[in-house]
């Protein structure tokens, strides 16, 4: 497991000959799994600048959202 930066926050990720996963540790968001023949990521990174999650409520969810998001 290394650590690293994925766009601008704490990360850490793991990979083989076919992915590429990173984990954000502040959140546990699941942020990229890429695919690495085609370089695609299929999961989601806002247009906002995203930080490890402060506050409470909504403006939390906000601030840390990336990659993966389960909404029931």
């Amino acid at each position: 497991m290394n650590d690293e930066k994925y766009n601008g926050r704490r990360a850490c990720s793991i990979e083989n000959a076919d992915l590429h996963l990173t984990v954000l540790p502040g959140g546990g968001h699941i942020a990229g799994i890429v695919d690495k023949h085609t370089g695609v990521n299929p999961l989601w990174s806002p247009p906002w600048t995203s930080v490890d999650p402060v506050g409470t409520g909504e403006a939390r969810l906000l601030a840390g959202i990336m990659g993966h998001n389960l909404c029931l």
